[in-house]
């Protein structure tokens, strides 16, 4: 299993230990998730995408393997937290519930624990860490617009330093 799929798997399973009963946790593409075939109550987590954390690019790297190597960047992954009911009569009080429970596990573990990281992420001297991403109404617009997709409630998450 590579990092990536390492850190996908400790979020939906953090959201998974939340979620009322009932709730299901899904990792679909959004267009998948937002698809009238979706159905039920959940919170489907999409990767969005990755970027090169230009913050910690230029930090100092103890224990680089040789002189002159040049170690992996340091990296973040992004993921969209949406909240999704099938009664869309009720589409704005269910999902903004099950947003909000997503919000608040987001939010009380700020840092991945390594236990539930692969070893090769472990190696880290910083463990992976969680940060909602404020957007503004246009950014929303824009990603959701950019994503093909209905808009739905959802969270902007940053995964730091990868």
């Amino acid at each position: 299993m590579s990092s990536f799929s390492s850190i996908e798997q400790s979020l939906l399973q953090l959201l998974i230990d939340v979620v009322p009963e009932g709730v299901k946790v899904t990792a679909l593409p959004v267009q998948q998730a937002t698809s009238s075939k979706a159905r039920g109550r959940r919170i489907n987590v999409a990767f969005l995408r990755v970027a090169i954390d230009s913050a910690a690019r230029n930090a100092a790297v103890p224990n680089a393997s040789r002189a002159g190597a040049r170690p992996a960047p340091p990296l973040h992954l992004d993921y969209l937290i949406s909240a999704h009911t099938s009664d869309y009569a009720s589409t704005d009080a269910g999902a903004s519930a099950l947003i909000e429970t997503a919000l608040r596990a987001v939010e009380s573990h700020p840092i991945l624990t390594p236990a539930s990281l692969e070893p090769a992420v472990n190696k880290n001297l910083n463990p992976p860490t969680l940060t909602i991403v404020d957007q503004s109404l246009p950014e929303w617009a824009q990603l959701w617009t950019a994503l093909q997709a209905p808009w739905q409630p959802a969270l902007l998450v940053r995964v730091g330093t990868v």
